[in-house]
């Protein structure tokens, strides 16, 4: 547990194992001043040597860079999970948020004709690719 910007961040993981193989991750966020908490989930799915990250956060959380904190933990933790895994992400072109946070955090963007079968891809997304190196 840290804090910071006045929030307070708990951490923790699930693991499930299935087929494909998908860890999800969840970011707990407690803001004191209201006694308010807010689960944000992260989500990873693999398919061999390369899987696709999903996340979601609720619109009165966004620009506190708590998305690219808990991103950032979540990228390290695959890297000691499932080193050498190329990690993909799809975004709608109007979720301009999302496209910043990718680039942040090291992703490229590339042609949707240069991806996986993406399980998380509608027609018309923007994909993302990003290699974690292994520890």
């Amino acid at each position: 547990m840290r804090q910071s910007w006045g929030y307070t961040h708990l951490q923790f993981h699930l693991t499930l194992i299935n087929s494909p193989p998908r860890i999800s991750f969840i970011y707990l966020v407690f803001v004191p001043s209201c006694q308010l908490k807010v689960f944000v989930p992260f989500e990873a799915t693999g398919h061999g040597a390369w899987g696709e990250v999903a996340y979601l956060l609720g619109e009165a959380w966004w620009g506190k860079g708590l998305a690219f904190e808990a991103m950032s933990w979540w990228h390290d933790y695959l890297a000691t999970v499932t080193p050498r895994t190329e990690w993909w992400a799809t975004v709608h072109p109007m979720n301009q948020r999302s496209i910043r946070l990718l680039k942040r955090l090291g992703y490229r963007e590339v042609a949707p004709n240069q991806c996986p079968k993406l399980y998380s891809y509608d027609l018309g997304d923007c994909c993302f690719v990003k290699s974690l190196p292994s520890f």
